[in-house]
């Protein structure tokens, strides 16, 4: 991997991380392997499978379900939105105006807001994981 920025242990929240074959679970991923430890947000608990799967390639990782409203303990943030119809272009604008929002209020703890709103994407996809019965 080309190493061309480095998160040296900087804590990147990151939603839309749900799905193991989509943009936010593969930015986690890359963020991780450059050395920034992940949060990630979720409204449900299948956020923790993601974590696990980081946790077994060596990234430090922690999934909450809640809101993003805590701030306190995050250095960066990315927030990742999915290309689409008119509702996701809605979503778009109204994710740009909170992040901007979010940065000016909080750029005076040096804390960097980003806003990731990728166009069509081509992920490799992963192959399932058979589940262990326990």
């Amino acid at each position: 991997m080309n190493h061309f920025i480095q998160f040296n242990h900087q804590v990147c929240l990151i939603t839309g991380a749900g799905s193991e074959t989509g943009i936010g679970f593969s930015t986690a991923e890359i963020i991780g392997q450059l050395g920034g430890k992940i949060a990630l947000i979720s409204t449900t608990d299948r956020i923790q499978k993601r974590v696990q799967e980081l946790e077994h390639l060596g990234i430090d990782a922690r999934g909450y379900v809640a809101d993003l409203m805590d701030r306190n303990q995050v250095e960066k943030v990315i927030i990742v939105s999915n290309p689409g119809e008119a509702a996701y272009s809605a979503a778009k604008a109204a994710l740009i105006g909170m992040s901007r929002a979010i940065a000016i209020e909080v750029a005076k703890d040096n804390i960097m807001i980003n806003s990731v709103l990728p166009g069509g994407s081509q992920l490799h996809p992963r192959p399932r994981r058979k589940q262990r019965a326990d």
